[in-house]
């Protein structure tokens, strides 16, 4: 089977997110040697690429030049075109990778949520994520929501199916979106590299070390965003300071976004300085030490479709802490992950009372999850994924 990748939509630099997904997904995928598969990128992804590029069942395919121009083109006819404008300004101004992928492919396959043009004459499936700006717009500028919202349903009408990460994301899908047929719609889950993100526990430590870490921490990678919800695990950490003495710190990474000041503002407001030790964006090396050598992994979550992080964690031997979100949840029927209410820190404050030092405990559940972990390998969800292909093709 030949297999289009449209990898137009990942941003090169940004960690995280779709960009681990696609990369883990695609991992997968390449060891199955029955499928050739064409992956189209900009040049300025193919840094990001390159490793896989001399697979023999691989294709990557360089799109013109000027695709970003085009990109930022598209942008401006999504968010002030009339639809059946902008409908027939993308087909021309994508007339030339359409058709190139559709000659190409059996299968086009988007990693990405969203579409650039709605005109392949091949069938596609798009992996759509989740829809965070219909339940939480606040969290958008107002351009940002106008876009997402145009994009995400033209998505939803012209993507022949859609691939979503939990059982939750599905049925919301079909909850906005009135017109999609529950059949059109695939669940299969996220994964993780298991191998990745295993380490030494001795080089952790002199990793950690290096960055002035000795002490047991909570750890929590995740952009700056509001619906990371990091100020709940902030007032749990006050909480537990003023109200019973217990100091824990708190490792942060990721990179700054909308709620990097109420994030910045609460900590010194509330004198936590002392307890919270923010590094920004990591190398992968030091994400893993942080990882290995932290006592918990947290995620306070409001919404999204899976955690990949929750995942590594859990492969690199880390129990974790989790926001009882309906993904989570579920993952949860198959891993041992501590939960508290989502946006309660009195609930978050109960969790870590009980859990922080229960060393028996804790242990046991890493021993769990490293046996349940293997149903979430990328290797395992590639051939889903695989199967999926074929149903459709």
């Amino acid at each position: 089977m030949r297999v289009g990748i449209n990898c137009l939509g990942i941003k090169p630099n940004y960690v995280g997110g779709v960009t681990s997904f696609t990369l883990g997904l695609l991992d997968g995928l390449l060891k199955i040697k029955t499928n050739n598969y064409q992956i189209y990128l900009s040049q300025n992804h193919f840094e990001l690429f390159e490793k896989i590029s001399h697979q023999d069942n691989v294709e990557i395919i360089i799109c013109e030049k000027n695709m970003e121009l085009k990109k930022i083109m598209f942008s401006f006819s999504l968010l002030f075109f009339p639809k059946k404008l902008h409908l027939t300004f993308t087909k021309f101004l994508f007339s030339n990778l359409s058709s190139i992928i559709d000659s190409k492919s059996d299968l086009i396959y988007t990693p990405t949520p969203t579409l650039f043009y709605y005109n392949n004459n091949r069938p596609s499936l798009v992996s759509m994520h989740d829809i965070q700006h219909l339940h939480y717009p606040r969290y958008f500028s107002f351009l940002r929501y106008k876009h997402r919202k145009k994009n995400y349903l033209l998505t939803a009408q012209f993507a022949t199916y859609l691939q979503a990460s939990s059982s939750f994301i599905k049925y919301d899908f079909l909850n906005h979106y009135k017109f999609l047929e529950e059949e059109n719609i695939f669940f299969i889950n996220e994964g993780v590299n298991q191998i990745e993100f295993q380490m030494d526990k001795s080089k952790a430590k002199q990793i950690c070390k290096d960055l002035d870490i000795n002490n047991d921490f909570l750890f929590y990678p995740a952009q700056l965003w509001h619906h990371k919800d990091h100020l709940t695990v902030l007032k749990a950490l006050k909480i537990l300071r003023d109200d019973f003495g217990i100091l824990i710190n708190l490792v942060l990474t990721g990179e700054k976004f909308s709620a990097t000041n109420s994030i910045f503002n609460y900590i010194k407001d509330y004198n936590l300085n002392e307890q919270i030790i923010y590094l920004g964006k990591v190398s992968f090396e030091s994400l893993v030490a942080l990882y290995k050598m932290s006592k918990f992994f947290i995620t306070a979550t409001l919404y999204e479709s899976s955690s990949l992080p929750l995942l590594e964690a859990i492969s690199a031997g880390t129990a974790v802490i989790a926001s009882d979100t309906p993904p989570n949840k579920e993952m949860g029927q198959f891993l041992d992950i501590n939960f508290f209410r989502a946006k309660d820190e009195l609930s978050l404050v109960k969790i870590i009372n009980k859990i922080w030092k229960d060393d028996i405990k804790r242990n046991e559940q890493i021993s769990n999850n490293n046996k349940n972990i293997k149903k979430y390998l990328w290797d395992n969800i590639a051939l889903k994924y695989n199967e999926t292909f074929n149903l459709i093709v």
